[in-house]
């Protein structure tokens, strides 16, 4: 039996290919997508979004348009030369009319099994919908948030930029006792996409092969040339946390507290995780798996796999 899932994204490269992973894996039913302003405002990240599906020949999800910007302080500032808009056709599908946390909260309060959801974006969406009705976090079975650094940052010297761009949102979710599965950069750098991985999934010629080849030789260069990793290629963060929901063995989790800081003039937005094996010493409980390892190889064989066995038309 398929896992019901809802994807929270702003769509940018790696998200795109996180809805590929949730929309084609056999193990997962895409329920909805809903989207925030991250990567890019929100309704760039929408449209982003609505240009995958469309161009991967994935129909029958609906997508909901969500927050504009994050729970308190000024509008995201991206830096110059951030990437936004994915070189892919304009799409004729359309967002849902209904707000994302709206949404949210209706299909979470009425689910009668649970629901998983993936968050690969701020957690503004997620925190709203918490702060709207508390009790709906009983109905997320897991919640996969892709977000955070143990050593490793990117946004600041702190921070990674899905948990910056949202510290507040991120503090209400991980202390609203959901049963979080934390995919920080310390795993997604370890699993890097290279363009000739790239040119082997064009080659199967399906549609989600070549959406995923139009948009991620221009992220590689961006990672070679700005923010090079060990192997070289590029990481797609997102879809790591979107394939361990279905593929355990990605990734090695270790439990550990985690936190968010708030306050800090050069650390606010951090991803604390305490990973003290010491109880006596340790003094939060353990409130997240933390993925501390990535199976790179076996991560690029689902990828793989995923990309050749769709049939066109058949989403």
């Amino acid at each position: 039996m398929s896992e019901d899932l809802i994807i929270d994204c702003d769509t940018g490269s790696d998200d795109a290919i996180a809805l590929l992973v949730g929309a084609l894996h056999p193990g997962l039913n895409l329920i909805a997508i809903t989207t925030v302003a991250g990567n890019c405002p929100v309704d760039v990240t929408t449209l982003n979004t609505l240009k995958v599906l469309e161009s991967a020949e994935i129909s029958g999800v609906p997508v909901y348009r969500g927050a504009e910007g994050p729970l308190v302080g000024p509008a995201i500032d991206r830096s110059p030369g951030w990437p936004q808009d994915l070189d892919l056709p304009e799409p004729s599908i359309t967002a849902e009319p209904q707000h994302a946390v709206d949404f949210l909260v209706e299909t979470l309060t009425s689910a009668e099994t649970p629901i998983t959801i993936a968050a690969v974006g701020p957690l503004t969406n997620l925190a709203l919908a918490f702060r709207m009705r508390p009790g709906i976090v009983s109905k997320i079975g897991r919640l996969a948030i892709m977000g955070g650094g143990i050593s490793v940052a990117n946004i600041s010297a702190s921070a990674e930029a899905n948990i910056f761009w949202d510290p507040e949102a991120a503090d209400v979710v991980f202390r609203a006792g959901v049963p979080i599965e934390l995919f920080p950069l310390d795993a997604t750098h370890m699993a890097p996409v290279t363009s000739d991985d790239v040119a082997r999934w064009a080659e199967a010629g399906t549609p989600a092969a070549l959406t995923a080849a139009a948009f991620l030789p221009e992220r590689i260069h961006m990672y070679e040339s700005r923010m090079p990793v060990e192997g070289g290629g590029a990481p797609v963060h997102d879809a790591l946390a979107v394939g361990a929901l279905v593929d355990p063995d990605l990734v090695r989790f270790e439990r550990a507290n985690v936190e968010i800081e708030l306050h800090g003039t050069l650390t606010r937005g951090r991803t604390v995780v305490d990973q003290r094996p010491h109880l006596f010493l340790a003094s939060q409980p353990k409130n997240a798996r933390v993925a501390v390892w990535a199976d790179r190889q076996r991560f690029l064989d689902f990828l793989t796999e995923i990309f050749h066995a769709q049939e066109s038309g058949d989403h």
